[in-house]
């Protein structure tokens, strides 16, 4: 049986957008065959899907965002839809992450996300974009579209998808904080003792032989440490604060100032430092600094709204873009960081490292108008917030 049954329902009227939606679920439910024919056990089989189902995703979500260039939809649909895409790429890798490192449950948790995510998103923005092309072609601009749109949702039904759209992003929030916390070092030390207690069950031979393996188990590990290496550079997740890293910032950041220069609206963003951190982690170690960078990541996210991506970019330095968002707004939002520092505190050896934070901020502008500028511009613009 189809994890996700096709029906009308889901058609939106727009043949290119169908039928891209049609082959997206096609590919999910050839992930579902997989679970259902017991090759949950085959991690190159399910690679293989997830793979395929990756790169369609990114070619359907990139022809949409042409197809709503092209046609004018109004810009505050379009920042909102390109938004769910972003996330749901950011909730995918972390879920192929699960999958890979062979946790038993994660195929299964990621056909739920997929079906559930995919549904909701046609049924939600995709038909909203349908709807307002449609009053478009009526002859009406595309703010009155947009108007309209809006005030059809205003009913119970309206009401729902919005209700379910918030469910979703609270529910992706919590997945990824949840993650972060099953990633941690408690975590990855138990799981490796595991599998090391594993290998000397196994180096039951002569001495010999427990020389050849110990000396190929320091291979392999050497091996494993250089993929992770690699791995780390081109994931666009941060390990540590389970953050957004420099690579996906980036790339976010090309991608926003493109929105903002095609529809004239404002692109902001803020840049923050935990001073004193390098005295941290010379003086009481890298566990230390570790806290420091977490704790500031968590209090980062919590200040900024749901749609600003706030991204662990260095070492200790956090860079926050604010889409739709003014400079003027953005130093309001600053206020927030301001008023939770007091609590703070992170115990470094037999002190406190007590909240020790600077921000600047920047807009997008004449002579600030490229990626290295207005990160330059909000670095150079940086003081310490005092609480």
């Amino acid at each position: 049986m189809s994890a996700f049954p096709w029906d009308k329902s889901f058609l939106t009227g727009l043949d290119q957008v169908d039928e891209q939606h049609h082959a997206l679920v096609d590919l999910i439910n050839r992930f579902s065959g997989l679970l259902e024919a017991g090759d949950i056990e085959d991690p190159r089989a399910l690679a293989r899907v997830c793979e395929e189902l990756t790169q369609y995703a990114k070619y359907h979500f990139s022809e949409e965002q042409m197809f709503m260039d092209e046609l004018g939809v109004d810009p505050r649909h379009v920042a909102h839809h390109v938004r769910e895409h972003a996330d749901f790429f950011l909730d995918l890798a972390r879920m192929r992450a699960e999958v890979a490192s062979g946790q038993s449950e994660a195929p299964r948790h990621l056909l739920e996300f997929l079906v559930h995510w995919l549904a909701a998103h046609i049924l939600g923005s995709d038909q909203a974009m349908a709807r307002q092309i449609a009053v478009m072609s009526a002859g009406r601009s595309p703010a009155e579209a947009f108007a309209a749109e809006e005030r059809a949702l205003d009913g119970a039904t309206g009401i729902l998808l919005r209700s379910l759209g918030g469910l979703i992003m609270l529910v992706s929030e919590r997945s990824r904080q949840l993650a972060e916390l099953n990633d941690s070092l408690e975590n990855r030390v138990f799981r490796r003792t595991q599998e090391l207690s594993l290998v000397n069950e196994r180096l039951s031979g002569t001495v010999k032989r427990l020389e050849a393996e110990q000396q190929e188990t320091r291979r392999l590990s050497q091996e494993l440490e250089e993929a992770n290496r690699q791995l780390e550079g081109y994931a666009m997740i941060d390990r540590l604060t389970g953050l957004p890293n420099l690579q996906y910032a980036m790339n976010r950041l090309t991608s926003e100032i493109a929105s903002a220069r095609h529809f004239g609206h404002p692109l902001s963003v803020a840049i923050f430092a935990a001073e004193g951190f390098k005295a941290v982690n010379e003086d009481h170690g890298h566990a230390a600094g570790d806290e420091i960078i977490m704790s500031l990541g968590v209090l980062l996210r919590m200040a900024f709204r749901h749609h600003d991506v706030v991204c662990h970019v260095g070492v200790e330095e956090f860079l926050v873009i604010c889409p739709l968002t003014s400079h003027a707004e953005v130093v309001k939002l600053l206020d927030r960081v301001r008023a939770a520092l007091p609590g703070l505190e992170v115990r470094v050896g037999d002190s406190v490292w007590k909240g020790a934070v600077s921000g600047g901020v920047a807009e997008l502008g004449p002579g600030v108008d490229t990626v290295k500028k207005l990160i330059q511009a909000a670095t150079t613009r940086r003081w310490p917030l005092e609480p």
